[in-house]
């Protein structure tokens, strides 16, 4: 089967119609559902996803949430209807569709979902608040979804327009018509939008790091990029720099190419604290390092191989 569905995607990329909306629904949720039944058989378990479009990693799990606390939470959500079926193999389609294509860790944009919104794509339609929908987009990132693509790379309009035939632009999170395509309350809108913001973080983190001449490692640049969908591209900037400052150019290469550096560095409050506080008043720095580094840490467990489940700060995370 696997080899059937290889075949298939190759000839669609030869035939520039790759992961069109129809071929994501048939093909990759006939192969999750199937895979889904036979590994849970008649008593639930903690999701398993397919390592059939896993990309060679390092760092990240082929099964997620690699996290025991997280595979229960996801378990609770299932029992108690706050996530279908239909709406848990859509959300799938579309972030292996969109990572395959982006050249994202898939285990990386789930999590990062899940973080943002326990997978809740109407997440704060019946509210005012700033962030919403599955990825939690706030008026900036749609800004820069619709208006501002020129800066990045081209693969994300063209991702755009293979999943959905066109461009669907301008997104916004249209209450009223949620199944539109350009509604960001539409699952594969608002996942294909979430790993296109999140492709442009990891865009601009390169360019950084390139412009500077400094080598790092794609894995974690990729756990930098989620620490920028949080918090923006310039807090993490600052952190690089405060690193480069008080620590030395060594110990910040060492910082985009050791994740035990990372996990030490992105879990010192004080450090963060100190690094945002160049953006930020010293409260506000304080809140918003406190936030970031749980975002992490819980991004971490959630999306991280077993190989690296191995200390208290990354498995004993807050709720």
């Amino acid at each position: 089967m696997k080899t059937d569905l290889k075949n298939l995607i190759t000839g669609f990329k030869e035939r520039g119609a790759f992961l069109f909306p129809s071929l994501i629904v048939v093909v990759f949720s006939g192969l999750i559902s199937a895979l889904i039944w036979l590994a849970l058989g008649p008593n639930p378990t903690p999701a398993f996803y397919p390592d059939d479009k896993i990309k060679s990693s390092f760092l990240y799990a082929a099964i997620y949430p690699a996290n025991a606390k997280f595979q229960k939470e996801l378990v609770q959500l299932k029992n108690k209807g706050s996530l279908s079926e239909k709406d848990e193999l859509e959300i799938q389609g579309s972030l292996l569709a969109s990572t395959d294509f982006l050249d994202i860790p898939p285990a990386l944009l789930w999590c990062l979902l899940f973080q943002e919104s326990r997978l809740n794509h109407l997440e704060g339609i019946d509210s005012e608040n700033s962030a919403l929908g599955l990825g939690q987009f706030s008026q900036f990132s749609f800004f820069e979804i619709n208006y501002q693509q020129s800066r990045y790379r081209p693969t994300n309009i063209n991702l755009i327009i293979s999943m959905f035939g066109r461009d669907i632009r301008p997104i916004a999170a249209k209450r009223k018509d949620i199944l539109s395509s350009s509604s960001y309350y539409s699952i594969p809108t608002a996942v294909v939008s979430s790993a296109i913001y999140l492709n442009n973080r990891y865009h601009q983190l390169t360019q950084i790091l390139i412009k500077r001449g400094i080598e790092y490692h794609s894995d974690l640049l990729w756990l930098f990029s989620a620490m920028a969908y949080n918090k923006g591209t310039r807090s993490v900037l600052s952190l690089w720099n405060n690193v480069q400052t008080q620590n030395g150019p060594e110990k910040f290469k060492l910082l985009v190419n050791d994740y035990e550096y990372f996990r030490k560095t992105t879990s010192d409050s004080l450090l963060l604290t100190q690094s945002l506080k160049r953006i930020w008043e010293e409260n506000k720095a304080r809140s918003y390092s406190r936030e970031l580094a749980i975002h992490t840490r819980n991004i971490s467990s959630c999306a991280l191989s077993p190989l690296y489940q191995t200390t208290r700060s990354l498995t004993e995370v807050e709720p």
